[in-house]
């Protein structure tokens, strides 16, 4: 009996071994060799701005509004001006608004800048590889959660 039960466990465990490369491995390694671009793949995600939570989601609000203050605590903010480049939606850009008297985003995403609370004039579609402003427009910079984004991460870097 115990034979019986030991052939079955290990019976079992070979089942789950094919069912997990079958359905989960293999899929996956499909996926990420046929995926071209990161940016072409997030940008297709992104123009779906129903997905997303809004700025002031309750979430958003824990997730931000904490690192807006931080940044605050180290930087003097207050009379300065602040480009959030690939700032969408608007998670940072309207916490930012509230201390800064210039706030603007550029982000890729027409779709994502529509939910966004800033003025439109200071909403920009745009690229973090060719930002449409002269050198030196704003004090201050910033980005979250864009670099994983792109293909060229470094290149935006520099820009």
């Amino acid at each position: 009996m115990l034979a019986l039960v030991g052939y079955l466990g290990s019976a079992l465990s070979a089942l789950m071994v094919i069912l997990n490369l079958r359905l989960v491995f293999i899929p996956a390694m499909r996926n990420y060799f046929m995926v071209g671009s990161v940016e072409e793949e997030t940008f297709k995600y992104y123009q779906n701005a129903k997905l997303h939570r809004h700025y002031d989601h309750p979430v958003i609000e824990a997730f931000a509004g904490p690192k807006v203050e931080w940044i605050a605590s180290q930087l003097s903010l207050k009379d300065k001006s602040v480009l959030d480049v690939g700032g969408g939606n608007g998670y940072f850009s309207h916490h930012l608004m509230k201390i800064c008297s210039s706030t603007h985003v550029v982000d890729i995403s027409p779709e994502q800048l529509k939910m966004n609370p800033l003025p439109k004039e200071c909403r920009h579609v745009g690229s973090a590889y060719e930002l449409d402003f002269a050198d030196n427009s704003f004090h201050i910079v910033l980005t979250s959660n864009l670099l994983h984004h792109l293909d060229n991460p470094e290149i935006a870097m520099k820009e």
